[in-house]
């Protein structure tokens, strides 16, 4: 927990972790000693330190060295080491390549997409894309789709390591390409018949393969996903799921939103769809391949400026944009493609040479979503005593929810 007090300018963070122990009873303030008490915790179960701005001795130091899991919270250090280091005006392009002649409109060969890990690259930014595409008179591709997400060096591991749960949009991997943040958002709608449930994906997604099993069930709105068994196919492509169960028909209607495809078909399945939208057409289908070094672009596209990007991660803490952020980072400082390795030499190389000690940190990958992180308070605390300290920061810690940062009125 990360609180700042306008009028004492003071800034604390605060690790817990529940065991089953006896509650700690010390000389901290009574506000605190009530929560410690309230949740049983053992004095050995968190720590905290409190420190003015512009002052080197804390206030109050509790255990400010034991490394402890900080969650979501590590989102401050990974978020800020690419604003300081990149800046807020940073834009990452996504690149168009017509590889063939067009001629009247039509492209005679493949079309290739160039990911520069743009976070934000959602259905309507890349709607707009695509639109522009047609202002340029191409309308038709007699080839297939090729992506190229090279700039990224992702390992090829389980998405739901953490909890088991890879279907679940905050479990989704970094890609360089990485369209909507590779999820469906499944809308459900109890129909008049009194019997049968439609389904619709938002984005629509034409090469998914959608098995509607449901039946319109009695009673009221409720029960774990409305009573929605979903299930989504192993395997290279994940291009099936299906729906099983009794949506209760007093719901009328209910979204679900959930990972599906792999990041090309998904990236294609939403060309696909946005592009018939826009009067267009491609005969091919999606391949890999590598962007030519001697052909000039077709279309440059630039993304939100960073400022807003991590304006949108600290508000909502999205996982896939922090580890985005991260691997960008590592593309622009140590070179292509930009691995998670690099990204945490990185980080460590920033801390050392803003006078920060790195012994404590453990960034696994940048965005909390793993049970290895570890981070101490003092580490913690200079991270954002330096924070505080730089031009950039409103773009920082603003979009922050007000029970993780707080500003009451200035007092005496």
């Amino acid at each position: 927990m990360i609180i700042k007090l306008s009028g004492m300018k003071l800034l604390a963070f605060l690790c817990l972790f529940i065991l089953p122990a006896t509650a700690f009873s010390g000389s901290l303030p009574r506000s605190l000693q009530l929560i410690i008490k309230g949740h049983t915790l053992p004095s050995s179960s968190y720590s905290l330190l409190v420190q003015e701005i512009g002052k080197d001795v804390p206030e109050l130091s509790v255990r400010p060295d034991t490394r402890r899991n900080p969650a979501s919270a590590i989102k401050t250090l990974t978020t800020l080491v690419a604003l300081d280091e990149l800046g807020p005006a940073y834009l990452w392009p996504t690149v168009v390549y017509a590889l063939g002649p067009i001629k009247a409109g039509v492209l005679h060969g493949d079309l290739l997409l160039k990911g520069y890990g743009d976070p934000y690259l959602v259905t309507e930014n890349f709607w707009k894309m695509l639109q522009a595409l047609r202002r340029q008179g191409l309308h038709h591709i007699t080839g297939d789709l090729i992506i190229d997400d090279s700039y990224f060096q992702v390992p090829a591991t389980d998405p739901g390591e953490f909890d088991n749960k890879p279907e679940r949009t905050y479990n989704v991997l970094p890609n360089a390409l990485l369209v909507n943040f590779k999820a469906a958002y499944f809308h459900f709608y109890a129909n008049r018949d009194g019997r049968t449930v439609s389904i619709q994906t938002d984005p629509v997604l034409p090469n998914l393969i959608m098995q509607n099993n449901l039946r319109l069930g009695k009673g009221r709105c409720g029960g774990y996903q409305r009573g929605i068994a979903i299930n989504i196919a192993k395997g290279p492509q994940l291009d099936r799921v299906s729906f099983d169960g009794r949506f209760p028909a007093k719901c009328g209607h209910y979204v679900m939103s959930r990972t599906v495809l792999t990041p090309q078909t998904f990236t294609f399945g939403v060309f696909q769809s946005l592009w018939q939208q826009l009067g267009g057409n491609i005969n091919g289908q999606v391949k890999t391949g590598l962007a030519p070094v001697d052909k000039e672009p077709y279309l440059t596209w630039q993304s939100r400026p960073l400022g807003e990007v991590i304006r949108l991660v600290n508000k909502y803490s999205n996982n896939v944009m922090t580890r985005q952020l991260l691997l960008t980072v590592a593309a622009e400082t140590k070179g292509e493609p930009g691995s998670i390795e690099n990204g945490r030499l990185f980080v460590d190389e920033f801390l050392q040479t803003n006078g920060m000690d790195p012994q404590s940190l453990s960034l696994i990958n940048g965005a909390g979503l793993s049970r290895d992180t570890r981070i101490s308070a003092r580490l913690m605390a200079d991270v954002l005593l330096y924070a505080d300290s730089i031009p950039f920061m409103p773009n920082l810690f603003h979009p922050f929810p007000s029970w993780v940062w707080m500003a009451p009125p200035e007092t005496d």
